[in-house]
């Protein structure tokens, strides 16, 4: 995957079910299974990778120049018979297609089969081109940009950001946003409004008990207009993958459509009332819930738990 789930969420602001259905799916299919990972990675480039990317290219660049190309590897009988061969006979530690070398060294030189190999795929390093992809990318997030107009400035911002840090650049992801927001605008698309929904209830996980707050701080984050998250345990709220994680399960299971971290986030003296604390901090309620995170002893709260245990622990408290 180009993305992953965080890293789409980190973008969007959220993963509409049926994307997140999808790349589940996807995902499962290779991490677990019955069969070994080299038959799963088998399975999953036939019917996703293939169908989905490679053959679609090919098909219409050869039809814009009028050429009729054949895959003869695909015939029906051949690829039957592909499927059955067990994958010791076709891969051995970095070393792939076997089976089909073995074959081709009758018909080619050898140093024709062991050549490395040469796809159609970009560059895959870091710094080939990354001076003028980035560029391209700042001109396609500038000014009239549809997707920073739906996404908010900050969003965008944090993603332009992180494709200029070290370690973090991507051509795949730089490209893909490109020629997302030129498609966007090649074709006049009207972007969807973002949904801010309600949630009329405050939820405490673990709500009978509170554990001692060692580090005396209350830390909060928004996530939309109208929700806002409370913690005595930072770790809930951070930009990691845990935190996002927790978020996104927390925002999944109340229905929440759209989720916009709008830089309002931060900490304040626990010994405050909440209301109180908040305000100390420049936060405007204005009818907004609260989410309520606090860990339950002997646990650690996870997305998977709080999933498992949401009606159980969700306590509706009507707040006017």
């Amino acid at each position: 995957l180009v993305f992953t789930p965080k890293q789409l969420i980190d973008f969007f602001g959220y993963l509409p079910d049926g994307m997140d259905a999808h790349l589940r799916r996807l995902i499962l299919e290779v991490d677990e299974g019955q069969t070994g990972l080299i038959d799963r990675l088998r399975k999953t480039d036939l019917e996703n990778y293939m169908p989905g990317a490679v053959l679609p290219k090919v098909d219409r660049m050869s039809m814009q120049h009028s050429l009729e190309v054949r895959t003869p590897f695909l015939n029906v009988e051949l690829a039957r018979f592909a499927e059955r061969i067990p994958g010791n006979l076709l891969v051995s530690g970095f070393h792939g297609k076997l089976l089909l070398k073995q074959l081709a060294y009758r018909y080619l030189p050898r140093n024709i089969i062991d050549s490395p190999k040469k796809g159609f795929g970009l560059p895959m390093s870091a710094q080939w081109g990354k001076k003028d992809l980035l560029q391209v990318l700042d001109d396609a997030l500038g000014d009239g940009s549809l997707l920073r107009e739906w996404l908010g400035d900050a969003q965008v911002n944090t993603f332009i950001a992180l494709q200029k840090s070290q370690n973090s650049f991507s051509i795949y992801q730089v490209w893909g946003v490109a020629m997302l927001e030129f498609w966007l605008r090649s074709h006049r698309v009207k972007m969807p409004k973002q949904e801010n929904n309600d949630v009329n209830k405050i939820l405490f996980f673990s709500p009978s008990e509170h554990n001692a707050n060692h580090n005396k701080k209350t830390y909060f984050k928004r996530l939309n207009k109208k929700l806002l998250l409370v913690s005595s345990i930072s770790e809930h709220l951070e930009n990691s993958e845990y935190g996002s994680l927790v978020l996104y399960n927390i925002a999944k299971e109340l229905q929440i459509n759209s989720i916009r971290f709008d830089g309002a986030q931060g900490h304040f003296n626990a010994n405050l009332d909440l209301i109180a604390g908040l305000s100390t901090q420049g936060v405007e309620l204005d009818g907004a819930h609260i989410i309520i995170l606090e860990k339950i002893k002997g646990t650690v709260l996870s997305p998977e738990l709080i999933i498992e245990n949401f009606s159980h622990w969700g306590q509706a408290v009507s707040r006017t």
